[in-house]
């Protein structure tokens, strides 16, 4: 048993130790306006030769007794354990956690009693609820192992149908279907040894005033995609010059790939029509990583455009689980009666990309009621949108009565809607959906995990993840700026997590030319004062070169967002807030030319207003191209 001196010594040291953490409040309001940190924080008892810093730009400083203690550097594109930035992937290790900071390497001296960090983090702490600030931790690890697409196929994982793991709940249970995936996405098939090597997921999802070719009749169409000798074909919807397919095709593409082409055709006997072409530039998704509802106007014809939906999967992504998606479709309402004898007999098609789904028929109804439930795996390939068609049954063709679809990434977010949908494409019509999301499963592996041996853990411990070796930690402080991290909390390398997608973020819109030539003005969504982020797309052999002045607001991560001109309600493109990967998402100003531009911001997905800002540019905007 301890003596009595010896727990009230132990009680001093720990209510010292909280002031301390209650003290940073304090210390933060006073790093972030002078830039250093005040000597009336510093404890002369714990801290006599005390080293203080901050480098404000960088968004690094800590408090050491030993002025040797901190050797530390930020991460700038450089390789790490947690994310390829080329690439834009993240370790396994991370599970469903999302980076929401640069990422810290420091030394492994412990010369002195206590170390301290002070570190920038994204988030725009004022819009979280309490969950969110208590859901955010520090993942970390001591490893001299980096993540990247070349080695991560090296991993030992041959011991991994012998281990269990432990579920957030405490029991134990197989993780072998989650290791076999992760073998398969390591180790891969022939796509991973190609770089630029991936998947798109394209869904055309309707045609609008496609051309009338013949004399008698409307056309009927549909609709080809190809690349290379891969080749994915619509149905064809009768006698209609807007038909709606929501029709989606997966294709393998590798580093040299272009174009996808897209064309119409008009179903007839014999030789089918030719109703007109486009491409899609499988650059441009790259770089986007995914489009929603975007408009191609068809070529070689009088008239028409179709309306798709893509994004792009880098390889190492192909196999993933996003989780499982489950959608009840309950039933509808005043259904627009197609037969002028009877009512309808309607029944639904759900389809999630390549996956069809189709309900019971309600005889002579036109307010059904299902309660048609679908249940499936969610991929990283799977599309944003699902798509609900109800039809007439009936002798022959069925005929469409409308359509609707729903966005995932809504589902996702609050993972669970009800919701009523109007039907489009018909006069009138409603339907009643319920829609749920679980995230893929995190599993608990052991803290001793290294990247050649993987061991069975026998108790439930804190969430930590599965690979390589991940511990997550609290900070003991998140400001609306900094955070503050203990140092013997954490391993050698370290970031601020959350496992909460789309959380909001601090960013800046940076207006960029290039640096000869009348170009247009580029415009790049970067982390809010993340030095680093500017100087690599200053330095990334673009040729670009910072024409103005940064206008920080607050976005949604992941969630892309539309620019338009105020004045003209002019589309600028679209950005991509975001933590890691590529910086190379950018609008588009074709007029720059103005001291000053007023620009909208809005969802993507939703059309719904983000905010207003105005950038402000160099007076010799023309010179300093």
């Amino acid at each position: 048993m301890k003596s009595k001196a010896t727990h009230e010594l132990i009680l001093q040291k720990e209510e010292k130790h909280q002031k301390m953490i209650g003290d940073w409040k304090a210390l933060l309001s006073e790093v972030t306006a002078k830039g250093d940190i005040p000597e009336s924080f510093i404890d002369k008892e714990n801290f006599p030769q005390a080293l203080k810093s901050l480098d404000k730009e960088m968004g690094f400083g800590h408090i050491s007794s030993d002025p040797d203690e901190v050797q530390a550097k930020i991460v700038l594109q450089g390789k790490n354990p947690f994310v390829d930035n080329n690439n834009g992937v993240l370790s396994p290790g991370l599970g469903k956690f999302l980076p929401y900071s640069q990422i810290y390497n420091v030394n492994s001296k412990r010369k002195s009693d206590k170390t301290y960090f002070i570190v920038r983090h994204y988030l725009d702490t004022k819009s979280l609820t309490e969950k969110e600030l208590n859901d955010i931790h520090v993942a970390s690890c001591h490893t001299e192992e980096v993540l990247s697409s070349e080695n991560i196929k090296e991993v030992d994982l041959t011991q991994s149908r012998e281990i269990k793991t432990v579920s957030s709940s405490g029991k134990k249970k197989s993780s072998i279907k989650l290791l076999d995936q992760m073998q398969t996405m390591l180790r891969g098939d022939s796509l991973r040894e190609i770089k630029g090597g991936g998947v798109i997921s394209i869904t055309v999802h309707k045609a609008r005033n496609i051309e009338k070719k013949g004399l008698v009749g409307k056309a009927d169409p549909y609709v080809v995609m190809q690349l290379g000798d891969q080749k994915r074909k619509s149905g064809t919807v009768s006698n209609n010059h807007n038909p709606v397919w929501h029709f989606t095709g997966l294709f393998n593409v590798y580093e040299n790939d272009k174009n996808i082409s897209f064309t119409v055709f008009d179903e007839d006997i014999g030789k089918d029509d030719f109703l007109g072409e486009t491409n899609l530039d499988i650059e441009e998704l790259r770089r986007s990583g995914e489009i929603s509802n975007k408009v191609l106007n068809l070529e070689k014809c009088k008239s028409g455009s179709l309306t798709i939906s893509a994004k792009f999967v880098p390889a190492e992504l192909v196999k993933r689980s996003r989780g499982k998606l489950s959608l009840i479709l309950h039933s509808a309402k005043k259904l627009e009666k197609k037969n002028k004898l009877k009512k309808a007999d309607p029944y639904a098609v759900i389809k999630v990309g390549e996956e069809k789904f189709k309900s019971t028929t309600i005889n002579n109804n036109n307010s059904p009621v299902w309660e048609f439930k679908v249940e499936l795996e969610y991929m990283e390939t799977s599309p944003r949108q699902v798509s609900i068609e109800v039809f007439d049954d009936d002798i022959g063709k069925d005929a469409p009565i409308g359509n609707v679809t729903v966005d995932i990434t809504e589902v996702m977010k609050t993972q669970k809607i009800e919701e009523s949908y109007k039907l489009e494409n018909c006069k009138t019509g409603d339907i009643m959906i319920s829609a749920f999301f679980d995230p893929a499963d995190q599993t608990i592996v052991s803290e001793e995990i290294v990247v050649t041996k993987v061991t069975e853990t026998k108790t439930s411990i804190a969430p930590v993840n599965t690979f390589p070796g991940v511990k997550l930690t609290k900070p003991l402080y998140i400001g609306d700026e900094f955070a503050v991290v203990d140092r013997d909390s954490v391993g050698d390398w370290f970031v601020i997590v959350s496992p909460n997608p789309s959380q909001p973020i601090n960013v800046s819109i940076v207006p960029y030319k290039k640096y000869s030539g009348d170009s247009p003005v580029f415009l790049y969504c970067l982390p809010a004062g993340s030095f680093h982020s500017i100087r690599r797309v200053i330095h990334s052999g673009r040729g670009l070169r910072k024409c103005g002045f940064e206008t920080r607001c607050v976005l949604r991560a992941g969630e892309k967002c539309e620019l338009y001109l105020k004045d003209t309600t002019e589309e600028c493109g679209e950005i991509l807030p975001y933590t890691y990967g590529p910086d190379n998402h950018s609008a588009l100003l074709k007029k720059g030319q103005q001291d000053f531009i007023d620009l909208i911001i809005k969802d993507s997905a939703t059309g719904q207003l983000e905010t207003e800002l105005t950038l402000s540019f160099y007076q010799d905007l023309v010179d300093a191209a």
